[in-house]
């Protein structure tokens, strides 16, 4: 699996006029061919908020890109953010050998 976190700043007072747009663009992805899950988190004192996306492959990965630089496109979203911020992608590292694999299941004998 594959995940991709996103990080921003928003206006002061302005999460809950964007949080439609989240909504619109989570229910987007979630039809997305290897979609696995997304999770917003926000940090309403400090104004900011991170997405965690997770999908199976890395391609599926890069084409759900495609929601959030259509949301930052519009310009009501892009009038509430104060950063459009930063998008890191990563895939879990291997576990050692003898531990417990990233799904917590054992690795298969070698």
């Amino acid at each position: 699996m594959y995940a991709r976190v996103t990080t921003g700043q928003f206006q002061l007072g302005t999460i809950d006029e964007l949080m439609p747009f989240f909504e619109s663009a989570a229910h987007q992805q979630q039809g997305m061919q290897g979609f696995v899950s997304t999770q917003l988190l926000i940090d309403r004192t400090a104004n900011t908020f991170m997405v965690v996306t997770v999908c199976a492959t890395l391609a599926d990965l890069g084409a759900s890109g495609t929601v959030p630089r259509q949301l930052l496109a519009d310009p009501s979203v892009a009038a509430a953010l104060a950063d459009p911020g930063d998008d890191v992608a990563a895939e879990p590292a291997p576990a050692p050998p003898g531990q417990a694999g990233s799904e917590g299941r054992a690795p298969r004998p070698g």
